[in-house]
């Protein structure tokens, strides 16, 4: 009778290319330097040695909206005056690297105002502010006599519709 030794030989993070190891290469991201801009439209500069690249929103005054998040670089609207910090992340694998910017809208901002001229519903309405296709970029509270203000609006062309929400 024969005997056959049969050996199995496993690689575990061997680096040989196979996507994700522990031997391929980490990404590089940048998402570029820090700016003050007018507004509201601006350019994100940033730049990525990665298979895949995603911009997100860390922090701001407002929803922004990107053209192209899955764009190294690209315009980004910045609906109010203020600061943003923005996440630029790469992938490579099962490697993740990010960087962040910050940019300050500085334009000097415009504000709608208006009235509730229902006095039931004045006092305890929200008004919110919605832009392009419904997309809120605010929400407030009228005040007791149903008057409203929502200021600091960096300008962005295009219509916008105000809500007036009674609360019961």
């Amino acid at each position: 009778m024969r005997t056959a030794l049969i050996l199995i030989v496993l690689f575990f993070g061997c680096g040989c290319g196979g996507g994700g190891g522990a031997g391929a290469v980490a990404p590089s991201v940048n998402a570029g330097a820090d700016q003050s801009a007018a507004g509201p439209t601006i350019t994100l500069t940033g730049n990525a040695d990665a298979t895949a690249v995603a911009w997100t929103q860390v922090s701001g005054p407002a929803p922004a909206r990107f053209a192209t998040p899955s764009a190294a670089s690209g315009r980004v609207d910045l609906p109010l005056v203020g600061s943003y910090t923005f996440r630029l992340s790469g992938w490579r694998g099962s490697h993740v690297v990010a960087d962040t910017v910050t940019i300050t809208v500085t334009g000097t901002g415009t504000t709608i105002a208006g009235t509730v001229e229902d006095d039931a519903a004045a006092a305890a309405a929200r008004v919110e502010l919605q832009w392009r296709d419904g997309f809120a970029i605010l929400d407030t509270a009228t005040a007791p006599d149903g008057t409203f203000a929502v200021g600091g609006l960096a300008g962005v062309p295009g219509d916008y519709r105000i809500v007036v929400r009674g609360t019961p």
